[in-house]
This record gives structure tokens, C-alpha cells and sequence, in this order.
């Protein structure tokens, strides 16, 4: 119960931040745009707006998240406001667990309603174009909105492992380095995975250390799929969705342990 009400208190708090607004309006905005941007597409349009649009719910959940996390953990840990919240019976763990699902509810209330924007955008598109292979519900839009919700909250919770003991400009630069290498791991270990040679050794181990600690992003991308046309599979969503979970404790559990030993008064 004192995780559920710090979440509903955390998510209030975001939910009434004007940023969360702004960045909520402006990647509207912008999946509007894509339509725009792919009128020279030659057939691809869909596709394309359905690639640029998920990118967009992505990066947008990506900004919220990094926002909140100063705004409801960095800021109140700086102001010793915290001290309010932990001198009642509250643990530390109930707080950090409290404030990461706050900020995830209101990340999901914007995903869902960026996502419903697609789709109502993606309705008027196949009127307009006459194209009924065009389905607003597609199920690969679905898909890929869920996954990259997903993928937002395995950032918020390194945001949120990182909050409890940096400020929020490194915050950015360290949640930004790991969506940019998360995305990257996958080709960076093919590439030099067969790599041979004294200096090659050297970065071989140091793609194969970022290959194993940080998130393999790319399993939450469909853009191959968009662009093949092809569908994902039930059980492919479901085992992402069991990564995210994994990957999400684990980055909580760091939080955790990291807040245990921060000195806050």
C-alpha cells in the first residue's frame, strides 16, 4: 500500500509537470508531420510513417522518463524534502519502487495516447489514399508501440538507478549513451566478434563488456518488420517482454542498493 500511494503521488507530480505536456504535444505534432514528410515516399508511406512515429512514442517516453526522474527523485533527494516521506514508516526500497511506477503509469498514459494518435492519423491516411491494405489496427503498430513502451521502462529504471545518486545533466548523457549503445551492441559484436589481432583483442573485450551489461535495445525494434511488411509473433513479444522485466529488476535492484547507502540527511 505505501508503494501504491508513493506511485500515485509520483505520478500525479509528473503528470502535472508542464514538460510532461510539451513533450507530449510536440511528439504529437510530429507523428502529424510524419504524414507530411512522406508524401514523396513512393508507396512506402505507411510504412515509413508507422517507423518514424513508433521512433517518436519512443523518444518521447525517453525525455518524460528522464524529466520525472529528476523532478520526483534527484530534486527531492537535493531538497532533503525526501526526509518527509522516510521519517514516516516508509522504506528506502518502497520509496525507490514507489516513484519508479509512478513515472512508468504516466509514461504508459502517454504512450497510449500518442499510440491512438497514430492510429486515428493512420485511419484518415487510408481513406484518403483509398488503400485498404492500410489498417490503423495493424497489429505490428500494436506491437511495436507495446515494445517500445516497454523499452522506455527499462530506461526509466536505469533513470531512476541513476537519479538516486547523480544529477540529472549525467543522468541525461548516461540514459542517452545507453539508448545510442543499446542500439548498437548487437551490430558492434557481429563486427568484431571474429576480430583478430593484439588491438582488436582489446576493443573485442570491450564490445563483448557492453554487449553483456548493457540492454539489447534493438529486440525492442520493428522496424524490420514495418519495412518487410511481416508480422511479429505473439511469443517474440512475450519473450522481450519477459528481457524487460529481467533487465528492469535487475537496474531497480541497483537503484535500490545505491539509495541504501546515500546519505540524505
Amino acid at each position: 500500500m505505501k508503494v501504491l500511494a508513493i506511485a500515485r503521488n509520483t505520478y500525479k507530480e509528473t503528470a502535472r509537470q508542464p514538460i510532461y505536456y510539451i513533450l507530449l504535444s510536440l511528439s504529437a505534432a510530429l507523428i502529424g508531420l510524419s504524414f507530411f514528410f512522406t508524401l514523396f515516399a513512393f508507396g512506402e508511406e505507411a510504412k515509413m510513417i508507422k517507423d518514424m512515429s513508433l521512433a517518436t512514442i519512443t523518444l518521447c517516453g525517453l525525455l518524460m522518463a528522464l524529466f520525472a526522474s529528476a523532478n520526483v527523485i534527484t530534486e527531492e533527494i537535493d531538497k532533503k524534502t525526501v526526509l518527509t516521506v522516510l521519517c514516516k514508516p516508509v522504506r528506502r526500497y518502497e520509496f525507490i519502487l514507489g516513484k519508479f511506477l509512478g513515472i512508468v503509469m504516466a509514461v504508459l498514459l502517454a504512450t497510449v495516447m500518442l499510440s491512438l494518435v497514430l492510429m486515428a492519423g493512420l485511419a484518415v491516411f487510408a481513406k484518403v489514399q483509398k488503400e485498404v491494405e492500410v489498417q490503423p489496427f495493424d497489429y505490428v503498430v500494436l506491437a511495436g508501440a507495446l515494445l517500445s513502451c516497454l523499452q522506455v521502462f527499462v530506461l526509466t529504471a536505469i533513470a531512476v538507478a541513476v537519479s538516486t545518486r547523480m544529477p540529472m545533466v549525467v543522468n541525461v548523457v548516461v540514459c542517452f549513451s545507453v539508448y545510442i549503445l543499446g542500439h548498437l551492441t548487437n551490430y558492434l559484436h557481429q563486427t568484431f566478434a571474429g576480430a583478430s589481432g593484439e588491438g582488436h583483442a582489446l576493443v573485442r573485450g570491450v564490445v563483448n563488456a557492453l554487449y553483456i551489461v548493457l540492454p539489447n535495445l534493438e529486440n525492442f525494434n520493428v522496424a524490420s518488420a514495418i519495412a518487410l511488411g511481416s508480422s511479429v509473433s505473439v511469443s517474440y513479444v512475450l519473450v522481450t517482454l519477459a528481457y524487460a522485466v529481467a533487465y528492469t529488476a535487475i537496474a531497480l535492484l541497483l537503484g535500490i542498493a545505491l539509495f541504501q547507502e546515500r546519505e540524505v540527511m
